[in-house]
């Protein structure tokens, strides 16, 4: 009976000082540095592509008749959010998407708004985008939605001068905007 018990206290004592292991390289993993001195970004957004990846390749024509391709993007922020008419939560988020949207506008970035849905599901949406963002209205499985890989709505990214995503995510106060001046 004593070798159980003596073997049931290691047994608990090997468990709790994997624990305290455990605990200590999960803090560590957390205060990780990137080369810059900050602490790392999270990488990955679930349903979003990854940040530090380059953004597809993309062409359409907006609703004022302008091309937007991503190599008319070259050399300047951006930020793209995918907008679904069906999806509620768009409603609630777009307004954060406009005010980034402008914040870019002020120093020379550029917005793109990509609607999905019909003209009565997506008017109330049109009707929240200012002039400051390009507005390309595609059905499902649209070009740009097709090259990004959207399947959640919203869905925001922002991205460097050199068409590299250096923030995605589903709430617009969720990127991390650059300092641009």
């Amino acid at each position: 009976m004593v070798y159980l018990a003596a073997a049931t206290v290691f047994v608990g004592l090997l468990g709790l000082l994997n624990l305290v292991l455990t605990l200590a390289v999960v803090r560590r993993l957390r205060t990780l540095k990137d080369g810059s001195g900050r602490r790392a970004p999270v990488r990955v957004v679930p349903g979003l592509r990854t940040v530090g990846s380059k953004a597809p390749h993309f062409a359409a024509t907006t609703t004022t008749g302008r091309s937007a391709e991503l190599a008319s993007l070259a050399g300047r922020h951006a930020v793209i959010g995918f907008f679904s008419g069906t999806c509620e939560p768009c409603r609630d988020h777009l307004p954060g998407f406009v005010r980034v949207a402008g914040q870019l506008a002020e120093d020379s970035g550029q917005a793109i708004a990509v609607i999905r849905g019909t003209d009565e599901e997506t008017a109330d949406l049109l009707g929240l985008i200012n002039d400051k963002v390009m507005v390309i209205r595609e059905p499902e499985g649209g070009p740009v939605g097709t090259a990004f890989a959207v399947r959640t709505y919203p869905s925001l990214y922002l991205l460097d001068g050199s068409g590299t995503i250096t923030s995605a995510a589903h709430v617009a106060e969720h990127l991390s905007l650059p300092v641009l001046r």
